[in-house]
């Protein structure tokens, strides 16, 4: 009875761990997919007058996409904002 109990724990270990892989992977694209679009945003700020200081990707359990952009203030008359 012990063997099967342990067996039951081990193969749902085992389910538990491929299901985790699976949605690792699922949102692991998921984020690729808004950097993707984040990054093809850069430009469209660069052409307002923004320039890419800093750029930083994280990884991990909260991935977070870090950008500094910095300008003139000549390049924002109060016409322009």
């Amino acid at each position: 009875m012990f063997d099967k109990i342990k067996q039951t724990i081990s193969s749902a270990g085992e389910t538990i761990m491929e299901q985790a892989s699976t949605l690792s992977e699922a949102a692991k694209e998921k984020w690729m997919g808004i950097i993707d679009s984040w990054i093809s945003v850069l430009p469209k700020l660069e052409a307002y007058g923004f320039k890419a200081q800093y750029f930083s990707v994280s990884m991990s359990l909260n991935p977070t996409l870090e950008v500094e952009l910095q300008s003139t203030i000549d390049e924002f008359p109060m016409g322009r904002i």
